[in-house]
């Protein structure tokens, strides 16, 4: 199996969208946005590809000196694997290369396993969002000179 990170064009996003309404449920971004995400060259959004399909994807927008994650999901069956951290790592050195210094992102308060992740990758806590998402779940904002 090969595996590798590209970046994300139109072809990929039936794909993509599976993996985020799986992953995000009723949060999920439509086709439209992603269209958005990638019509907009301040965003950088790539997928992880074994052999034939679509393992997860990353997407960060830059606003230099910095930048945040925005999106980031693995396919349930692929998650655990490391894939998200692989994931993390590539964008980081991405950004790097675009004069960003700093990393940001958000997370739900209760998204205990991304949560460890981050913190594992080096993201610190900076911040509470109070009622951030639509359920009302405050949103912890994270992290990361790079």
């Amino acid at each position: 199996m090969k595996i590798r990170i590209k970046e994300m064009k139109r072809s990929h996003i039936n794909e993509v969208l599976k993996i985020e309404k799986d992953s995000f449920k009723n949060n999920a971004w439509d086709e439209r946005f992603f269209l958005y995400i990638l019509n907009d060259k301040s965003n950088f959004a790539y997928v992880f590809q074994d052999d034939d399909a679509i393992i997860g994807y990353i997407i960060a927008h830059v606003f230099r000196p910095w930048a945040t994650i925005l999106n980031i999901a693995v396919r349930k069956r692929s998650r655990r694997q490391g894939y998200a951290q692989i994931l993390i790592n590539f964008i980081k050195e991405k950004l790097k290369g675009e004069q960003c210094h700093e990393v940001f992102l958000e997370v739900r308060k209760s998204n205990v396993k991304a949560k460890n992740l981050y913190k594992k990758l080096g993201f610190q806590f900076l911040n509470t969002v109070i009622q951030y998402y639509e359920n009302g779940e405050d949103a912890l904002v994270m992290g990361k000179i790079i």
